[in-house]
Formats: C-alpha cells, structure tokens, sequence
C-alpha cells in the first residue's frame, strides 16, 4: 500500500516514466530495508548546531510553468525554471518577470548556471546536458560526448571558483565531473550502500568551503565530499534504527552563504535545513496549497539577495521565502483608472487619462521613467507624483495609444499597464475600458 501511495505521487508529479519507476525503486528498498548500525551512527543529525536557524519570511508565490520541478539561479539574480513533463525552461528576471521561454526540450529535469553566461540544462530524453547561452536560441555544446553521456541525469551543480560542473546521474549511481566547457574530468562514486557510493544520487550543490554535497536518495542521507572526490562526512539519519530516518524522499538541495542546507523532501512536502556538520536546524514550509504551503515539492534554489524560491509542481507555483535579512524587489501592484472609462468602438487610436497608483510602497520619492501600454513601445515620461484625497501617491499622465487584438475581452478593453522608476522598480497594473457609442474623445 505504501509503494502505491508513493507512486501515485511520483507519477501525479508528471515527471518522465524512467524516474518514476527509478525513484519508486528507491523508495520502496529504503522503506523496506533499515540502515545498519554503523551507517545510522555515521550519517547521524544529532549534535550541536555551529550556525542559527535562519529566520524565514514569506513573501509571495510566483506562478510559472505547468509542473515546475528544477530551479536555478545566476550572479544576476535571474530565476530558471524547468518543466520535465512541459518540455519547457522560463527564465525570469530578478523581479519575477518572464523574460523567455525555451521550448521543445525533452524532459528538462535539471538547470544550473554559472558566472560566464551559460546555462546547463539535463534532458532525460537523450540522457545529455546541453549548454546554453543566456539567448536560449541554440545550445552552444555538451557535457561528455553529448547524447547518451548519462543513463539518467538527475541534478546539476556548477562550482564557478573551480571551474567545474557536477551532474548526478541516477541511473549509474554516480557523480560526474567536467569542465565547463564539457570536457570530462573524473566519476565519483558508484552503486552501493557505503561511504561514497550511491542509491539514486538525486540532488547537488556546493558550499563556501569548496565541498560537494549529495543527496544520496535512496540511502536517506546527504554525503559530502571535497572537490577532488574524497568522502568527509555524511548526515540526514536521527542517530538511531527504524522509523528515525529524517529522510523519505529527499530531492534538491541547495547551501547559503553560512553553509547551511536547505532540502527538499517531497514525501513529506517541507524543506528541512541543516547546520553545516549535519545537525537539523528547522524546516521551512508545510503540506498543502495554500500561500507558503508545498505539495510535493522538488527543486529549490537561493538567489544573491537571499531568497529562497521552492519548487512546488502539484500546485504549479515557486514559493517564495526571504532568508534573515534579505533584499525582495518585486513588481509591485498598482490601481489604474481611465478619464474617459468609455471609448468609441470605432476608434483606433484612443486617447485617455491615465490615474496609476502604487499599491504596495511609499512612491513619494521615487521617479517615474517609462510607461508601457498593451507591449507598445516605452513612453518617457517627464511627470510627478502627487497625493490624491486617499493620501495615497498617484501619476496622472495624458496617454494615446492602439488597443491590440488581445486586448478586446467582449464588450471590455483590458490594457496592460507597466510602469517603471527610474531605480528599476517595476509597477504593473490594469486598465479597463468600455466600449460604447458614447465614448467622449
């Protein structure tokens, strides 16, 4: 009944047949099968925490692609997010905003970028990691000799200071190594149950003192190693037998500045941190769908400002979490009204009054640069803002404009309003209008 329950999660996941059945596997020895002694004892929680438990804030939630399942960050503070079932990877800038959308890959499961401009993205389909270029347009080469490199690539992480870049790979319980530009350095590990072999290696990351950490999926713990593929220690287990286990389902992971480690359990849908020597530290996030709630979640990543973005596919959303102190920008919301609210159906180009107001912040002191209607071309604005009765701050500018096809919603124009000060805080909002014969113009 267990392994039933298990694999309708996995498969409700939507990720590929190959992992389901490959993580089913796993799931079903590590239930079934207890730790011996000297493993428990050796990978054990227990102890005293070196670092605090971080203070978390919830912000808000992003709804992105589908099934979201891999994420990662680069120095820019960009968010990538991979859709394995979509085929699909959306970048976002550092605000939430979609920048593009890379389309036809096959099973996407992993991303990961590095300091140079490329991006790394694993394909089950053809078992490779193809490198890209910020422009997504083309992959400009390969990890290895391209498809076929991996049986099942589960996880990237990039080590920039080294200049290197590590990929689990499921399928042959094993971490491999190269350079980024794809040569093949060394493999680390193997199948097994002793220090530095691996049960379905499932998720990577490195930390400030040049260790590689990895999630060891299907022996319930997360090992780590230096850069050179020597064992140094492992944790994830209570200290004890049986039920102790910390870990169900462990997935990705993810160290902050402090070294401590973030990761997700799917099966028990939180993210549990951890002190750098393997102490448990406090959990981030609890079962469901609601604000800050995660329902199987999978990937999660750690941007320059110190949020912490979770990957939550059965919900379709990446929530977002800040970290002790923390920087958010954020597109802000605003309440748009029209003067004239009603405009000649015949009339093609449309000129209105403009009321935008910032819903979120003080906007007394901050400068207007550019206003965006409906995807037109940016209008420079020369204007102010000023207090209206509710006390609230408000830009009144005189705008002309040609609503788009889109913009048409029955007897409605719906226009897209962006507007942007000229610290780059972006205000979005939305302008509806009637349609009618007695529009005034």
């Amino acid at each position: 009944m267990r392994a039933k329950t298990i694999f309708w999660r996995i498969k409700k996941l939507g990720l590929t047949e190959a992992i389901a059945v490959a993580t089913l596997a796993s799931q079903v020895a590590m239930v079934g099968l207890f730790p011996t002694p000297g493993l428990a004892q050796t990978c054990s929680s227990r102890g005293t925490p070196t670092v605090p438990a971080p203070q978390v804030t919830y912000l808000r939630f992003l709804a992105v692609t589908a099934t979201p399942q891999a994420l990662a960050t680069d120095a820019s503070g960009r968010l990538f997010v991979a859709d394995a079932k979509a085929g699909v990877v959306e970048v976002r800038d550092r605000y939430g905003r979609l920048e593009t959308r890379w389309t036809g890959l096959q099973q996407p499961v992993a991303v990961a970028a590095d300091d140079e401009g490329r991006v790394f993205v694993a394909e089950t389909e053809p078992g490779a990691v193809r490198i890209f270029d910020l422009a997504g347009i083309r992959p400009v080469s390969y990890l290895g000799r391209g498809e076929g490199e991996f049986a099942l690539p589960t996880a990237i992480s990039v080590a920039p200071q080294a200049k290197l870049v590590f990929v689990a790979d499921g399928g042959e319980h094993a971490v491999k190594v190269y350079s980024p530009t794809g040569g093949w350095i060394k493999t680390i590990g193997g199948p097994g149950t002793t220090a530095g072999r691996f049960f379905f290696p499932a998720g990577l990351a490195v930390n400030t003192r040049n260790e590689l950490l990895v999630v060891d999926q299907g022996n319930a713990r997360v090992q780590v190693f230096d850069f050179d593929g020597n064992f140094l220690r492992c944790f994830g287990r209570a200290g004890g037998m049986g039920t102790s286990r910390l870990l169900v389902r462990a997935n990705g992971l993810v160290a902050d500045t402090l070294d401590r480690v973030f990761l997700v359990d799917s099966f028990q849908d939180l993210v549990r941190v951890f002190d750098p020597a393997g102490p448990t530290l406090s959990t981030v996030g609890t079962f469901g769908e609601g604000p800050g709630q995660l329902f199987t979640p999978v990937g999660l990543a750690l941007d320059p400002l110190n949020r912490l973005f979770v990957a939550s596919p059965n919900t379709g959303k990446v929530e977002v979490f800040g970290l002790d102190s923390f920087q958010d920008p954020h597109v802000v919301a605003a309440q748009v009204s029209a003067d004239p609210d009603t405009v000649p159906v015949s009339r093609r180009l449309l000129t209105v009054w403009l009321a935008i107001t910032p819903l979120e912040r003080d906007a007394r002191d901050l400068d207007p640069a550019t206003l965006r209607l409906s995807g037109t071309a940016p209008i420079v604005l020369n204007s102010k803002l000023e207090a209206n009765a509710q006390g609230l701050w408000t830009l009144r500018v005189l705008v002309q404009f040609a609503p788009k096809p889109q913009d048409v919603v029955g007897s409605e124009l719906r226009i897209p309003v962006s507007l942007e000060f000229r610290d780059g805080v972006p205000v979005e909002g939305m302008v509806i209008l009637k349609q009618g014969p007695g529009g005034k113009q």
